[in-house]
């Protein structure tokens, strides 16, 4: 069983958050457990009745350097005990580089004091960018993706080893460029697809392909998977977020290749500057781009992408058709696979009821992301 420790840290305002995040951790763990995966929940009011005669707050910061991630909540205001926690996160983490280090602000402060604006100045300084929640459940929506993404870099970190970066020159490039995908918890009717996916990618001099289909019927879902199975078949992979255009997502990549920049090179430069760090990688290489929807903008750099031979470009897309790209198009699950994701996902289903479970799926038209959230709330309101 292998453990991943989370200190979380916060002031007593945030009693009812911490309970509700202690319960998401639990109902997690329920999910993680046949894969070999425990997730240890470390607070303060569970070590509190563990003190030993030292001064409390010097066994709390035993425990962080102990930890893989520390979470910090805060609302109105950040007690000293709770920032030197921080302090001491930091400290840590500069030494082995590790924990982990996340900061989320509960938005809007109702009577916000001035601990939190120096805390914030505090933060800025360092040049920590804290993330914000509205509420408990907010909190645990971005909590579990960053969870996600630190499970599969330390997975990918143990079972890599060595090969988890190459030599260029001077250079040690990571095998995997920039962020991680959010790997599904559930993946379900797609492994033909996702044969698919890698057959068309292997089959001669196919630089572009486009995973295409409507929004919510599991895209995403499939290239991330796709990322996670063919992980070893790729000298380096990358994952990039078309938020803008392609050419801005292209160019977050730059870090993690370790492209320098002039201050007065435009962006076409950049650009120019990073395709030929890309195109001299070790092939084969993957990069995906997720929610690439304009056509204009993939025509605009299409020329652009082709300069990088070596690598293999997918798209997740709602684009239908490309002249210069082949497409794989994501339908909906045929029934007896949207059943069975339902039912993952709301165990407590009665059979009784198929025929007005499949009634309902079918007025969804079998959309994947429909069929997880329904099942999902559904599982919730069965709880209370």
């Amino acid at each position: 069983m292998r453990t991943i420790r989370i200190f979380l840290a916060s002031s007593s305002e945030l009693k009812a958050d911490r309970l509700a995040f202690e319960i998401e951790i639990n109902r997690k763990n329920k999910l993680l457990k046949d894969k070999g995966v425990f997730l240890e929940l470390v607070n303060w009011e569970d070590l509190s009745a563990k003190m030993s005669l030292t001064r409390s707050q010097d066994e709390y910061n035993k425990q962080i350097g102990a930890v893989d991630m520390f979470v910090l909540l805060a609302w109105n205001k950040v007690g000293k005990y709770t920032e030197e926690e921080f302090d001491f996160a930091c400290c840590v983490f500069r030494k082995k580089k590790k924990p982990a280090i996340f900061t989320w602000f509960k938005e809007p402060p109702q009577a916000a004091e001035p601990s939190l604006d120096q805390f914030k100045k505090t933060l800025k300084d360092a040049e920590h960018f804290p993330a914000f929640y509205k509420d408990a459940t907010d909190l645990w929506v971005q909590f579990n993706k960053e969870l996600d993404r630190f499970d599969l870099e330390k997975r990918y970190n143990a079972s890599t080893q060595n090969k988890s970066v190459i030599r260029y020159g001077n250079k040690e490039i990571h095998k995997y460029l920039g962020i991680l995908p959010v790997i599904p918890e559930v993946f379900i009717g797609r492994d033909e697809k996702l044969q698919e996916v890698h057959d068309k990618l292997f089959d001669g001099d196919n630089v572009l392909l486009l995973v295409n289909g409507e929004g919510g019927i599991g895209k995403t879902t499939l290239a991330a998977k796709y990322y996670q199975r063919f992980f070893d078949d790729y000298a380096h992979l990358g994952w990039v977020f078309a938020e803008r255009s392609l050419g801005d997502a292209l160019l977050t990549l730059a870090d993690p290749l370790k492209v320098e920049f002039s201050p007065t090179d435009d962006a076409d430069v950049r650009r120019e500057k990073l395709l030929r760090e890309m195109a001299g990688l070790q092939k084969p290489c993957l990069l995906v781009i997720d929610n690439a929807n304009d056509l204009d903008d993939l025509a605009a750099h299409y020329h652009e992408l082709r300069k990088c031979p070596n690598f293999h470009i997918l798209l997740t897309t709602r684009i239908e058709s490309f002249a210069h790209a082949r497409t794989c198009r994501v339908g909906h699950l045929d029934e007896a696979a949207a059943i069975q994701l339902f039912t993952t996902h709301y165990p407590v289903h009665d059979s009784a009821e198929d025929e007005l479970l499949k009634e309902m799926l079918r007025a969804i038209g079998y959309n994947t992301l429909v069929i997880e959230l329904l099942a999902k709330n559904l599982k919730i309101l069965n709880e209370y």
